[in-house]
């Protein structure tokens, strides 16, 4: 268990050691689209007559995206620094959660219109984050 552990530790971050937080925090938010892109994919898929997809490996990867837009709502939330912007941080704190709430909404209805809602949002916080530069704060 402990090698596991050591080597866990050894990979986490590695992809983003180079990156600063405004990066990271771009690259959640671009994740974030692709993941909602792929769960509206796989939709498609299942409903189409001539898939030939294995309806498990489509319900799989359709979780494994959910999960990670989970992951990536969280990890927006605890980054927000609400002692250098607390008005800012409070709005994103609930646009993140009203996202959140709308991909719950999701698994246990199956609706996309809430999906599509916080698409939408995010891509406006992505095209508002993706114009100021790197070294603002």
């Amino acid at each position: 268990m402990n090698e596991k552990l050591k080597a866990y530790k050894n990979t986490k971050n590695i992809h983003n050691k180079d990156k600063n937080p405004h990066e990271i925090v771009k690259y959640l938010l671009e994740n974030f689209i692709i993941c909602i892109d792929n769960v509206f994919t796989d939709i498609e898929t299942e409903m189409d007559k001539k898939n030939t997809l294995n309806k498990q490996y489509l319900i799989k990867n359709k979780s494994n995206n959910i999960t990670k837009m989970l992951t990536i709502i969280y990890s927006l939330q605890v980054s927000l620094d609400f002692d250098k912007a607390p008005d800012i941080s409070n709005n994103l704190f609930q646009i993140y959660e009203f996202c959140r709430q709308q991909i719950l909404k999701f698994i246990k209805s199956q609706s996309t219109e809430g999906l599509t809602r916080a698409k939408n949002l995010i891509n406006d916080i992505l095209q508002a984050w993706s114009s100021i530069p790197q070294g603002s704060k």
